[in-house]
């Protein structure tokens, strides 16, 4: 099930300025020898355009008959350039071998025919058809053949270009005056057979080619000896490949009908009966298969004489076709010949196939024959259609739900054969009570088969037929069962569980009031319930369904559809949207429908199957939340009633495996229903508290939150004071750690409990002061997760809530009892302590630096918002202060720019760099910048590792008294040592080591003997257990930055030492990038390095068995270790 989001209702190319411009950036743009080149920006600059232009596109999958004014534009300057490239390469003038018209062009016109269609896009007047053409064209596929590697969308446009080519009205020999006799139709077959047996799209457009080719009266000849030779190939060995593209030459062949001679057909037949022998390996194929079938029916057509019956102004009128030279004889007396009785069968037979394309390639030659027959002939067609139907369900006997899986395609076939028969005005009058009762139950079909059902291509096919029939039949003859269809179209449209089903259904509702059939308020509805609004579930089911509801004659049928079908559906997504429509549906006269549909859910509870018990919890808790809400008058006495079905039933049905839909329905009514009369219940089975406690331990989220939402409806003032006392003080002793999504809820309602502008405000002393007892109870439970759980908001309502708790003196005949509330309050310090404080904004820091641009804007915004807040009015506010504030709010404020966003890394890490001088927020603030640099997007990495790298170089290399490079290093190994076991940290400090070493940061404490002793820790820790690692990544970045640490002199000795490790490693990539690296590393060296390590580093072949690696290995470590400095 799958909704679309709501989209724009197209009326035109909107986008098409922006098409145009991207497409005129790739005309201009000239590529080099090869896109993977280094330092190929051309190439780099070109993908991204191409991209956006199939983004365009796909944008107009759906309406892409809106590309029609503007396709000679979209198609103009593409093929030009592509035509001026295709020239070179037929003379031979090429030397790039993947220029731009060869890279680009033919992806983004292969871009516009798979939008648009083929058969559209490749029309004559946007494809250039000179005689000029052919040998362009011609040379252009050689040279292809010649340069597999290139794109198949350049050979697939080439072939369709030659398509349309050959269909010049003008002999090919003529061509052959430098070829030779005959070469021109040779070149041409060739091209085409070439990529008729190919797996691609190039075979669709070799077949086309072909079939063009053979049309001609120049060629006509050669289709025997083609369809010979398949034969022959495919009686020595069956290949799927060969029958599939000759299948489809002589599909396209015989489409028209006008190139047929009578010496074809016997031929054509020695093919379909070659491959009807051959079951196993060919019929099996789908592919096979359907253009099997086209090619059956259409030489079942070509013996056929013109169209006996067509539709015109809806009526069945004569229609002769003087251009069929097959079939000369007249209409009404010719006896119809075995062969196409036989071909009859044979369609019938594929109606029932296993696969949907052949089904309905079945159903299209099927109403083409029948069209071409008497109308008692084609009667008879249509009845053995309708007798599909009985296979499976004895005579209608059956009702759906007793129909076995096997029935899907079946059924399918017959609707579609049905569908292409109304289309084509073949169903007559007599026949129409008949086939719309089968239509009545194919709409909803729907098997469940296992975890998920089957039928939604038979309801799909349904609402073709109903489409169909208003195009076809006129209104006199519907009017009988427009009120019926109506109904139910509408139905299908509002509640089916897929949206292309429900847009199906509208279509045909509207195309059946746009023909003038008589559906009560049908333009109405269409307004209502429209193409669009259908698509989203939500739309449908919450917003047209009650709209439509408000008219008499469909709101019994839209309800009867609910309880009958959504409310007992499979899908649990299905039976909650049905609840929440029953209920909007309700809304529209809640005083007369409520109680009514409230029995129909009653009883739906009653049922023994979970699926009935689930749909009639939620509709009850539905109904009962719309009494909760209506304002028009008081239903407290029958949310009363929905509140005592759940005492009825026994305590097993709630606490069963697998219970969690009904216990969260369950809960979801007792929110909906719960009361002060209903608190004091007694007598029951199970009790809402047991529920409710169910509910809470609950291994499903969703349960718990629908039990943290109940627990939130019982506000303090329906309750009895004692109630009330005892829910604060529950609500303050829940183990919110295992239970984080009801803090919200339980703080919210606490809140309103001493909130004396609240409705919840509780006018119980001890109730309030239970609630001021359990809110520090429930921060302090939070701990270190109160920054996640806890939005700002409800933070600041905390503050103000003690703050007006210490003004309360309220007193009663006991005295000043408001005292009691201010002994509760504890102070700031005690539930918010200044610690704290500097942890949350250390994280928030942490989640400012790291690499999610949009984290970044909420943790930035965050900051900002903190710098603007008021200094507390408590005993030593600075410590609740940020530390370094005036350096935050100079870079976040005073230099911040409105025009730059936050999510930017390049704008912001320069400024959160120089926040890692504030010690109190470092450590956080800096695992933020490692995990940045180490991340695999451009878009933090690059600003993350420049910042630091020109941080670092700012700051002194050792310092007592300042923040140093050396201090930096210490507080990154640090990062690096207590992550040692966490690949996903621990990797992202090595690569951040390795970033301070390329922007020659490590040199520059390498003199100072701390610093040397730093590297060495740093080295250690890399290398440490490296041997038995198996994560490839953490190897390959350990090995570049020990690597690097060669060249550095005083700890080169000690890194060498380390190099075999890597040059012998088991995993062959790590060998070869560490060869690699080490190479690029003694390149850079100043002092000159033999040259047998060079030759060693480039001859030896790395990816060999480790055993012959180990002596290369050797022998560079030592000639290194020559030239290395022993460390200090």
């Amino acid at each position: 099930m799958a909704d679309d989001s709501d989209k724009a209702r197209l009326t035109n190319f909107t986008k098409f300025d922006l098409y145009m411009e991207c497409l005129d950036r790739l005309v201009v743009m000239d590529l080099v020898d090869s896109p993977l080149a280094d330092g190929n920006e051309s190439w780099k600059e070109g993908y991204p355009i191409r991209t956006k232009i199939d983004v365009i596109l796909q944008g107009m999958q759906e309406q892409s008959y809106l590309l029609d004014p503007y396709l000679e534009r979209m198609l103009g300057p593409a093929f030009a350039t592509f035509r001026a490239g295709a020239v070179q390469d037929a003379k031979g003038l090429r030397k790039n071998p993947r220029p731009n018209d060869q890279e680009w062009m033919p992806e983004v016109i292969y871009q516009v025919i798979k939008t648009r269609g083929a058969k559209t896009a490749s029309e004559g007047r946007y494809f250039p058809h000179t005689i000029d053409d052919l040998d362009i064209a011609l040379g252009t596929l050689q040279a292809a053949s010649k340069h597999p590697t290139w794109h198949w969308e350049r050979r697939y446009v080439v072939l369709l270009w030659l398509s349309l080519i050959v269909m010049i009205p003008f002999d090919l020999a003529q061509f052959d005056t430098e070829r030779g006799s005959g070469t021109t139709v040779a070149a041409l077959e060739d091209a085409g057979r070439q990529y008729l047996t190919k797996a691609g799209l190039e075979r669709d457009a070799a077949a086309l080619l072909l079939a063009r080719l053979y049309a001609r009266k120049d060629c006509r000849g050669k289709v025997i000896s083609f369809t010979q030779e398949a034969i022959a190939s495919l009686q020595r060995a069956p290949d799927p490949f060969v029958a599939l593209g000759t299948l489809q030459v002589l599909s396209e062949l015989t489409k028209s009908g006008g190139s047929l001679e009578p010496g074809h057909l016997p031929v054509f037949r020695d093919l379909i009966s070659v491959i009807n022998s051959n079951f196993e390996k060919l019929t099996q194929n789908t592919l096979v298969q359907k253009w099997k079938v086209k090619l059956t029916a259409r030489l079942a057509m070509s013996e056929l004489p013109g169209r006996t019956n067509y539709i015109q102004k809806k009526r069945l009128v004569p229609y002769k076709d003087e251009g069929n030279t097959l079939a000369a004889h007249s209409v009404s007396d010719f006896d119809v010949s075995e062969t196409v009785e036989q071909t009859i069968e044979e369609l019938l037979n594929a109606l029932q196939d296993r696969d949907t394309t052949v089904r309905w390639s079945a159903a299209k030659g099927l109403a083409r024959i029948a069209e071409r027959l008497p109308s008692d002939y084609s009667s008879q067609i249509l009845q053995s259609v309708i007798g599909l139907y009985e296979i499976h369900s004895e005579g209608g006997a059956l009702s759906m739900e007793d129909l076995p899986a096997a029935s899907e395609g079946t059924w399918h076939g017959a609707t579609l054969a049905c569908a292409e028969l109304a289309r084509r005005g073949l169903v007559p009058a007599e026949d129409l009570p008949t086939v719309l009762e089968w239509m009545k139950k194919a709409l909803s079909y729907d098997i469940r088969k296992g975890a998920h059902s089957i039928g939604s291509n038979v309801r799909d096919a349904t609402a073709y037929v109903l489409w169909s029939m208003a195009r076809a039949q006129d209104a006199a003859s519907i009017r009988p069962f427009a009120l019926d269809l109506a109904r139910r179209l509408v139905t299908t449209s509002l509640f089916d569980r897929e949206v292309q089903i429900r847009r199906a259904a509208s279509a045909a509702f509207q195309e059946n009031v746009g023909r003038m059939v008589p559906f009560p308020h049908g333009i109405d509805i269409i307004g209502k319930a429209d193409f669009f609004t259908v698509s989203v579930m939500r739309n449908a089911f919450e917003q047209a369904a009650p709209q439509v509801a408000r008219h008499p004659e469909y709101r019994e049928f839209l309800l009867n559809h609910l309880f009958d079908t959504t409310l007992r559906h499979w899908d649990p997504m299905m039976r909650k949207a049905g609840a929440v429509a029953v209920r909007r549906i309700c809304e529209v006269d809640l005083a007369t429908l409520g109680p009514s549909q409230t029995a129909r859910a009653v009883a739906l509870t009653a049922s023994v199957e979970s699926e009935e018990i689930h749909g009639g919890l939620l509709t009850l808790a539905e109904i009962a939340m719309a009494y909760k809400q209506s304002e028009q008058q008081d239903y407290e006495a029958a949310r009363l009633q929905a509140f005592k079905i759940l005492s009825s039933f026994p305590p097993v049905t709630f606490s069963k495996y697998r219970n969690e839909l009904i216990l969260e329905a369950a809960c979801k009514l007792i929110s909906g229903s719960i009361s002060t009369q209903a608190l004091d219940l007694k007598g029951a089975k199970t009790t809402w508290q047991d529920i409710i406690r169910l509910a809470m331990n609950h291994r499903e989220v969703s349960v718990q939150q629908a039990a943290a939402e109940a627990m939130r409806s019982m506000k303090f003032p329906k309750a009895s004071p004692l109630a009330q006392q005892s829910i604060a003080r529950t609500l303050g002793v829940i183990a919110y750690q295992s239970h984080s999504h009801g803090v919200v809820k339980a703080l919210d309602c606490l809140l309103n409990a001493v909130d004396k502008k609240s409705q919840g405000f509780s006018s119980n002393i001890e109730t309030r002061q239970n609630a001021y007892d359990a809110l520090p109870k429930i921060v302090i439970e939070l701990g270190n997760s109160l920054q996640s759980d806890l939005r700002p908001a409800l933070s600041v309502r905390l503050f103000e809530s003690f703050i007006a708790g210490l003004d309360d003196y309220t007193t009663d005949q006991r005295g000043d009892v408001g005292s009691w509330l201010q002994q509760d309050i504890h102070p700031l310090d005690a539930w918010l302590p200044s610690s704290l404080y500097d942890d949350t904004v250390t994280g928030i820091l942490k989640q400012a630096s790291e690499r999610l641009d949009n984290v970044r804007q909420v943790a930035v915004n965050a900051l900002v918002r903190l710098l603007h807040c008021e200094t507390l009015s408590v005993e030593n506010p600075e410590r609740w202060k940020l530390q370094g504030e005036d350096v935050i709010r100079h870079e976040l404020i005073e230099l911040a720019d409105p025009m730059r966003s936050w999510g930017d890394g390049s704008w912001t890490f320069p400024k959160l760099v120089k926040f890692l001088a504030i010690e109190k927020y470092r450590q956080g603030l800096l695992l933020g910048f490692v995990m940045s640099i180490g991340s695999r997007g451009e878009g933090a990495a690059h600003p993350a590792s420049t910042s630091l790298v020109n941080f670092a170089a700012a700051l002194p290399a050792t310092s007592e008294s300042s923040f140093s490079v050396l201090s930096l290093l210490k507080d990154i190994l640090k990062i690096t040592q207590d992550n040692a076991t966490s690949n996903n940290i621990f990797i992202p400090t090595i690569q951040t080591f390795t970033v301070l070493l390329e922007g020659r940061i490590l040199d520059r404490v390498a003199s100072n003997a701390t610093g040397v002793e730093v590297l060495c820790t740093i080295l250690a820790c890399t290398i440490r257990n490296i041997e038995n690692a198996k994560s490839a990544q953490r190897v390959m970045a350990a090995a570049k930055l020990v690597t690097g640490l060669a060249a550095i002199p005083a700890i080169s000795a000690e890194a060498v030492q380390r190099l075999p490790t890597f040059l012998c490693h088991k995993f062959p990539k790590v060998r070869t990038s560490t060869a690699e690296e080490l190479y690029l590393v003694i390149q850079g060296l100043e002092t000159d390095v033999e040259e047998e390590v060079e030759e060693l580093l480039l001859e030896t072949t790395w990816n060999a068995d480790v055993e012959e690696l180990r002596e290369p290995a050797e022998k560079i470590m030592k000639s290194l270790k020559a030239y290395a400095a022993p460390s200090t």
